[in-house]
Order: structure tokens, then sequence, then C-alpha cells
């Protein structure tokens, strides 16, 4: 999954957001601060490995996000799973919805909250 957010990464930093179809989401039932917070983080972490991939400047910054981003974002996904007994289809609207909320709001969002999502992933231990 987190594949489909590195190769779309330039896509979706780079066409604004009323030019962009999108699919009816599934009912997303909501997530707990914990696991919202992990989930953003994760999705961050693709954002940035797909900007890292394309050569990007400013995600050129952060330590390289693959391979630990990427076992975050699979441990965090199948956690949330697991918890919840989402779909894949959820949690792909899931994924979608957090994408859209960056590329609304920029690669500045994703600088934002890169610290503190940095922090995590080291408390994570991956």
């Amino acid at each position: 999954m987190i594949r489909s957010i590195i190769a779309s990464t330039a896509l979706v930093l780079s066409i604004p957001a009323s030019a962009q179809e999108r699919e009816p989401a599934p009912e997303i039932p909501p997530l707990t601060l914990e696991q919202q917070t992990n989930f953003r983080c994760g999705v961050a972490f693709g954002l940035v490995a797909g900007g890292q991939d394309a050569g990007y400047e400013r995600a050129q910054a952060y330590p390289p996000m693959e391979p630990r981003g990427e076992e975050f974002f699979v441990r965090v996904t199948a956690q949330i799973m697991e918890d919840t007994r989402f779909t894949h289809d959820v949690v792909n609207a899931l994924v979608n919805r957090e994408m859209a909320s960056f590329q609304g709001e920029g690669f500045e969002a994703v600088e934002a909250i890169m610290p503190a999502c940095l922090t995590l992933l080291d408390a994570s231990g991956i």
C-alpha cells in the first residue's frame, strides 16, 4: 500500500484538489486519537519517501523513509485493521482521505508534523 502512496506522491502534490476526480469513499468509522496520529504519520512517511524517490529537495531534508517508514505504515495499518475490523476498501479510503488532506494543505503540512512523526517512529523501535 505504501508503494501506491509513493508512486502517486508527485501527482498528489502537483495537481490542485479541484482538478482531481475522486470516487465516493466508503463510510469511514472514527479512529481513536492514537490511531489517527499513527496513520497520519504513516501516510506522511509515504509522501516523504515518494518525494525522496522523485528527488524533491524538501523531502531530502529528512532521513530516508525506506524501509523504516514503510514498516511503520504497514504495522500501523495492520493494527488498525485488526482493532477495527476495517476492510481493505475502508483502509484505502483512509489513505485517500489523508493524502487529499495533505494535498490540500501542501507539503508544509507534511513538514509541520514530521518532527513529531520522526519521534514516534523512533519510539516505535522500528
